[in-house]
């Protein structure tokens, strides 16, 4: 009997403190590319170096358009920071159906939402001009004005962390250890 209440108060204890499995973007391989004059047509006089990167900490890559406007991209596991570095004055991106970067995962990016921050210095990039499906990003700045130095900083909900095949097989294994230890009780008291 002592040791049935030791090995289900294992099993619940093993259950609570598993870890989770991760959900975020540390450690997904992300490629960027850019789109103009829609979310079908790459850009040519634009690349990104390197094209392909895993998310980590600092900057992942850099994006060159025209030789007159940097995009520096910094992924973190739940937001972007994008700066827009240019040696133009007052420039304008070309107001057409699509005109900005797309993220692609080799992966399910897991994405919840993905919304335009406070630190957004971009006049005009809102929520509106984000969108996503299971494996790309898209960042839509048509008809925009910038400046050297604007920020783009959007923040992402990620699908819950899921638990660990592990954990529900210890949460599974501590539900039948209780049903055996009060069947045993019932018994035992008739």
């Amino acid at each position: 009997m002592h040791r049935l209440k030791t090995l289900l108060y294992t099993s619940v204890v093993a259950a609570v403190t598993s870890v989770s499995a991760h959900a975020g973007l540390i450690g997904q391989t992300l490629s960027a590319q850019y789109f103009y004059p829609d979310a079908s047509s790459p850009y040519g006089p634009a690349s990104f170096v390197p094209p392909s990167f895993v998310v980590g900490s600092g900057v992942e890559t850099i994006g060159d358009v025209e030789g007159v406007t940097s995009l520096i991209v910094d992924f973190s596991d739940s937001a972007l920071i994008l700066t827009l570095n240019t040696v133009l004055p007052a420039p304008t991106w070309g107001s057409v159906s699509f005109n900005g970067p797309i993220f692609t995962s080799s992966t399910a990016l897991n994405l919840l939402s993905a919304t335009s921050t406070g630190a957004t210095t971009l006049a005009g990039f809102d929520d509106s001009r984000i969108s996503f499906n299971s494996t790309e990003l898209f960042l839509n700045w048509q008809g925009l004005s910038y400046r050297n130095g604007d920020i783009v900083s959007i923040a992402f909900e990620s699908i819950t962390d899921v638990p660990e095949p592990m954990s529900l097989a210890l949460l599974g294994f501590g539900v039948v250890a209780i049903g055996v230890y009060r069947r045993r009780g019932r018994k035992l008291t008739n």
